[in-house]
């Protein structure tokens, strides 16, 4: 099999397990969300199986048409069970395995050692911020990029109205349909992909009991 890690979560992830680096926070070390039971629900709605071995949730796509499938471990925390990572490979024509380590638990000899090799493929985010929130809000905004406080400031002086909205509580999709409106608007004018109206709805009902909606109001209009 052709086996691949991610190359800058790689490069970004060995920096800071540097014996020379202040040690990791809780937040560093915090379970990844594409690990758990509500992403699972919504790769399983978009047409990928999902495996749980040692715990981990094990993503695996089957190609129409020919008997192989390609399989992606997103984030997993623990060991990496590359013995019973193999034997799923064979038991679904696996021509390729991808796997995008979590900071905590990313060790580049054990994989190569197991025959894989840095790889430029990406199907996660290849950085994600935490910010422990229980921090002073001084300590929080040191964070910010300049041009998020250039930002909170220009809308404080607009006057701008924030409103939360459990997905739970959006029992006709109304602020659903909302945000995707405005996603797409958004989507077009800095020109970057998001997921069409179809995924989109599928991962909203995946998510629905542990997420929200933020919108931010300038007068009556979401924008």
């Amino acid at each position: 099999n052709d086996r691949h890690s991610g190359k800058q979560s790689a490069s970004r992830i060995l920096k800071e397990n540097d014996p020379g680096q202040a040690r990791m926070t809780s937040v560093d070390n915090a379970f990844d969300f594409r690990q758990s039971p509500f992403w699972a629900k919504y790769m399983n709605s978009i047409g990928w199986n999902v495996e749980i071995v040692d715990s981990i949730q094990i993503y695996i796509r089957k190609f129409p048409w020919v008997n192989a499938a390609f399989i992606k471990i997103q984030h997993p925390l623990g060991k990496i069970p590359f013995k019973k990572l193999d034997m799923l490979a064979k038991k679904y024509h696996v021509i390729s395995i991808v796997i995008e380590p979590h900071a905590a638990s990313y060790d580049e000899r054990q994989f190569l050692q197991n025959g894989y090799q840095i790889s430029s493929m990406h199907h996660a985010p290849t950085a994600t911020r935490k910010i422990n929130i229980q921090k002073p809000i001084k300590e929080i905004k040191s964070f910010f990029s300049e041009n998020g406080k250039r930002n909170i400031k220009k809308a404080k002086k607009n006057n701008l109205k924030i409103h939360v909205v459990l997905t739970k509580d959006d029992r006709n999709n109304t602020y659903f349909e909302m945000f995707h409106t405005l996603q797409k608007t958004l989507t077009r004018l800095k020109k970057f992909y998001a997921p069409g109206y179809g995924e989109s709805k599928k991962k909203n009902e995946a998510l629905k009991n542990g997420s929200f909606f933020v919108f931010a109001y300038d007068k009556k209009e979401p924008i």
